[in-house]
């Protein structure tokens, strides 16, 4: 009887992770451990973070309640935190999405939305593609243009899907806020702020009403939708403002007054009134107002005194512009050389104002209103130069695109000085760029 030869077979590899997937470990839930992802977390539309041995950067659920963390959201260590881009949100959009809620509660919770994790790490590709540092390669910068598009795009289909639950949470405001400033980053030059500025606009009014919006949160988006609508409808074709429409007489001062501490422009809160007049075409006393506006008693009010110089300057830049524009938007009929005066005086403000200052992030929009109003040879550079700075400091496309458009506003007045001046708005407005310069 011939033996039967028993062949050694090796054993396949295991479907199955040695250790629970850190998403399931956080949430304290019983894991399949399956390979190459966790089935449980694939089912529940999870990201699962997989079996490493090291905790991967992860958002906690919650806030730490004792100790020296007490108060704050915290990340978990990360051996590679450079090895996934999506995974390094920038400080900037967290700092963003930490003001936009009001208590510990609600940022925990806010965090918990997926729609609004995935606009956050899509606010960090942005941010990341258009650094100035290490990342210079074109390649890196499509990685990260298509990683900030997927997530985007997550972000819409999670935002779509709570409007048709009527999802009250307050992190849906939060959500289109954080459309609108992605938008602005974009190199592409998007116009699709304007209707997340009516979006934020019917959240705000269906919200209202409802008990605990009169908090930190709700103030703060209040202000937030004022500034930006006002501003934004200013270079804009197609965008009016409508704040109007959505705070009345009493209430509009009352919310521009609380942005006036609040707000990252710094512009005076009876100036934006008469900016949010003009630009609704309402003929009021709005010159002369602006005439008798005194900087330096605003900004000697201000509770720190160490920032009042730099506060009267930023004002006196804001009265200047706002002063030329209003002459612009309504048809006023008045004496070049005296407008000069105007401009001149503003930018010898703007100029005091260095880069490195905490105020010079506030300066964008009154910058390229006194830009597009020089005749000077000096004054133009100093407005170059400071567009140059921005550039650095915002890294956005709308900057580089304003300094191209002054450039192109200056160029036609020389080649036609004796063209309308009213004419470099309407070339602002024609050129369908929607300028969002906020």
């Amino acid at each position: 009887m011939v033996p039967m030869i028993r062949q050694q077979v090796s054993s396949p590899p295991s479907e199955f992770a040695s250790r629970p997937c850190w998403t399931c470990r956080q949430r304290r839930v019983v894991c399949d451990t399956r390979l190459p992802h966790c089935v449980k977390c694939t089912k529940s539309g999870r990201e699962c973070l997989g079996y490493g041995e090291k905790k991967p950067v992860i958002w906690v659920t919650g806030m730490a309640s004792r100790g020296k963390m007490a108060g704050r959201t915290t990340f978990a260590p990360n051996s590679n935190s450079n090895s996934n881009p999506s995974t390094n949100a920038n400080a900037n959009a967290v700092a963003v999405a930490a003001a936009a809620s009001p208590s510990p509660e609600n940022f925990g919770k806010s965090l918990m939305n997926e729609a609004l994790r995935h606009v956050i790490i899509a606010l960090s590709a942005s941010h990341r593609r258009n650094s100035n540092g290490a990342i210079t390669l074109s390649s890196r910068k499509r990685e990260f243009m298509l990683d900030g598009l997927v997530h985007e795009q997550k972000a819409i289909k999670g935002l779509r899907e709570a409007i048709a639950k009527n999802d009250q949470h307050e992190a849906i405001v939060a959500l289109v806020l954080l459309f609108i400033w992605n938008d602005a980053l974009q190199q592409e030059g998007r116009q699709s702020w304007r209707y997340h500025l009516h979006a934020m606009r019917a959240l705000i009014n269906s919200r209202r009403n409802t008990p605990g919006w009169n908090s930190f949160f709700g103030n703060y988006f209040e202000e937030t939708y004022a500034i930006l609508s006002i501003f934004g409808s200013t270079l804009s074709k197609h965008y009016q403002s409508d704040v109007c429409e959505v705070f009345n007489e009493s209430e509009l001062p009352v919310v521009l007054t609380r942005a006036e501490g609040s707000s990252w422009t710094g512009c005076p809160a009876e100036l934006l009134q008469v900016l949010c007049d003009v630009n609704r075409g309402v003929e009021t006393e709005s010159l002369t107002l602006i005439d008798k506006f005194n900087c330096s008693q605003w900004a000697a009010k201000h509770h720190e005194t160490a920032s009042v110089i730099m506060r009267t300057h930023l004002a006196e830049a804001y009265r200047g512009a706002i002063s030329v524009y209003a002459l612009r938007v309504l048809g006023r009929d008045v004496v070049r050389e005296n407008v000069s005066l105007v401009v001149g005086r503003a930018i010898s403000h703007l100029r005091q104002i260095p880069a490195e200052d905490t105020h010079f992030k506030g300066i964008l929009w009154p910058a390229f209103v006194l830009g597009a109003e020089s005749t000077d040879p000096v004054h133009r550079a100093v407005i170059l130069e400071i567009f140059q700075n921005l550039s650095r400091l915002l890294q956005t496309w709308a900057v580089n695109q304003a300094a191209i458009i002054l450039q192109e506003i200056w160029s036609n007045a020389d080649q036609q000085p004796s063209i309308n001046p009213q004419s470099w708005l309407k070339h602002v407005r024609d050129k369908g760029l929607e300028l969002f310069l906020v």
